[in-house]
């Protein structure tokens, strides 16, 4: 019986064991890294959604004039959310059709 082959093909083997274990977890890895971004993305949503918010540091001063002529269009406060959300829709759908021409 020679102790030196066995040794070697041992060697061999653990060698081959550990690269397929490395291969394994490099490939779960390139499947779990995006999840990971997500969900950490989804939490940091909900934990400043659920902060206090935190107080601005720039304000605007509008004359009176001006204000008067916002409050004297009709549902200017639904018009104005309207168009913020119209907004985000293009900005929405400019980030998916950037995001396509990768």
């Amino acid at each position: 019986m020679d102790w030196n082959g066995l040794l070697h093909s041992a060697n061999d083997i653990i060698v081959f064991i550990l690269w397929l274990f490395y291969l394994i977890k490099s490939i779960v890895g390139v499947f779990t890294t995006p999840l990971y971004f997500a969900f950490k993305f989804i939490e940091g949503v909900f934990v400043s959604a659920f902060n206090s918010p935190v107080p601005a540091g720039i304000t605007f001063d509008f004359s009176d004039k001006v204000i008067a002529i916002f409050q004297g269009l009709p549902y200017w406060n639904q018009l104005s959310m309207a168009l913020g959300s119209c907004l985000c829709i293009l900005a929405l759908f400019f980030t998916f059709h950037q995001l396509t021409k990768l």
